[in-house]
């Protein structure tokens, strides 16, 4: 979804007699997913400026033990070589039904992880990207927990059955 360009939110929203949704803290049903934005930055003047004591490339980021809860990590529309932005999409062990709780939860993780303290609201969506480098991480923990299975042993010259 995030590479065809749609926004995604963690939060599944009360839906409204008439069908529709609004994205607002109030309608806040649950959520069982944290999303940070992870852009390193401030606005000073209207722009935007890095904070490089907090900067830490998409790359060297996936490569140590913090990054271990996330599943899912992909670049964000104004990431750039020059500077790594991106979002870590993160399960929670438990469905959280409580906005507050799941708040607190999110205000927790932003700021371990030094994120985007702007994106702390509940029911926050995040742009797709269609140019996105997506890191399918929850696959590739699922392929290197499987055992290889263990070599065959060698038949028996006499017996048409493994030897065990």
């Amino acid at each position: 979804m995030v590479r065809q360009g749609y926004a995604i939110c963690a939060a599944q929203m009360v839906t409204n007699p008439d069908g529709t949704i609004s994205r607002k803290s109030s309608n806040f049903l649950q959520s069982e997913l944290i999303i940070l934005d992870m852009d390193f930055g401030k606005k000073v003047n209207g722009e935007k400026v890095l904070i490089p004591q907090n900067y830490i490339p998409m790359d060297a980021f996936l490569d140590t033990p913090a990054a271990e809860p996330v599943a899912l990590a992909y670049t964000s529309y104004s990431h750039t070589k020059e500077w790594n932005r991106y979002r870590l999409l993160m399960p929670l062990p438990y469905l959280e039904t409580n906005p507050e709780h799941y708040q607190k939860i999110l205000k927790m993780y932003i700021e371990k992880y030094k994120a985007d303290a702007a994106c702390s609201d509940v029911c926050r969506a995040y742009y797709g990207n269609t140019n996105a480098t997506v890191f399918n991480l929850f696959q590739v923990r699922c392929k290197m927990r499987e055992k290889p299975r263990p070599p065959r042993p060698p038949r028996c010259k006499h017996r048409k059955h493994w030897r065990y």
